[in-house]
This record gives structure tokens, sequence and C-alpha cells, in this order.
């Protein structure tokens, strides 16, 4: 991500549904997967992100990291392992695991 960019969410639609994005400073910190319910999703991440705004255009990073995540689910596999994450609301242990998880 950009060290400009102010945290947020989005809520965005995808061939398999309704998926949100939210991110801070330094990278993407929370996923929601594809649903039907779009305020749903919005709900969710308002409750997991507390203090963020929603975004309704986000900045060209996020917007690189969306198109990419359409594509990955409508059948064109992106590993992704390039998107910057932010793992610090996990403890040492998950993002140990979670550093793990992107090698595989």
């Amino acid at each position: 991500m950009a060290p400009d960019l102010e945290p947020g969410y989005t809520v965005f639609a995808t061939s398999l549904g309704a998926c949100g994005l939210a991110w801070t400073r330094k990278g993407v910190d929370f996923l929601i997967a594809p649903e039907n319910d779009d305020q749903a999703v919005r709900a969710e991440l308002a409750a997991k992100c507390p203090g963020r705004p929603e975004v309704k255009r986000p900045g060209a990073p996020v917007r690189d990291v969306i198109q990419r995540l359409c594509r990955h689910l409508s059948g064109r596999p992106d590993p992704l392992t390039d998107v910057a994450l932010d793992l610090a609301r996990f403890s040492a242990f998950g993002r140990k695991v979670g550093r793990a998880l992107r090698r595989v």
C-alpha cells in the first residue's frame, strides 16, 4: 500500500457476490469473502474496523487489489503474494502462520 493512503474499507461486487476489503497505511488487514448481501458485508466491516470510513472510490493501490481479486474470483488465478498486508491485529503466532500460508 502507499504510506499516504488513509485507512478505510470498501464493499465491491464480484462475479460471486459482494466482497469487503479494509486497509491501513501498511496494507490490507481484512477481507470478507463473497456474500449475497452487500449490507451485511458493510456492517461486518464497520464492526471489525471501528473508526474507519467507508471509501466509495478508494485510491489506486486499493483499486488494483480489487481488480485482481475480481479477476481471481472469476477464474483467473492470481497468487496475490505481492499485496501488502498489515498483520498487526494478529498475535505473534498468527502473524507467523499468516506469513507461512502466503508461501504455500
